[in-house]
């Protein structure tokens, strides 16, 4: 008697499961799987960040550091970048971290940081960055 049936969970997860993955949407990326097009989001980052290990700075000078992105994105990103550090010392307000424009592809970037004091200790920064297509 129709009352007395029960739900199997089991084969109701597996039919909404299999539904899911079987149907295909359209997307703007085109018609896919939900696999797929998932697939094809995590193989397409748009967006990367990071932080360089600490570099060492002496005064009046610049050192550049090359970075590369985890995931090649699909066209050039915008790079964008800051000095990280915890310390208290003013000398750091002479340091500046930026992007070598010219230097940025699908693949990675150089980072430049200068040093403008013109005396005191060598610093170590390190250069947090992001990165978005």
């Amino acid at each position: 008697d129709a009352a007395n049936k029960l739900i199997d969970y089991d084969k109701l997860a597996d039919a909404v499961l299999n539904k899911l993955t079987s149907k295909t949407f359209g997307l703007d990326a085109g018609t896919m799987t939900l696999p797929a097009a998932l697939n094809q989001l995590n193989s397409n980052p748009k967006a990367q960040f990071g932080t360089t290990a600490d570099i060492e700075i002496a005064t009046n000078s610049i050192q550049t550091i090359d970075v590369t992105f985890e995931k090649a994105f699909k066209s050039v990103p915008t790079v964008l970048c800051s000095i990280r550090s915890g310390t208290t010392n003013p000398v750091y307000g002479s340091v500046n971290a930026f992007v070598d424009y010219s230097s940025v592809t699908k693949t990675g970037f150089t980072v430049k940081i200068a040093n403008s004091a013109t005396s005191g200790a060598v610093l170590r920064p390190a250069v947090s960055w992001i990165a978005i297509a």
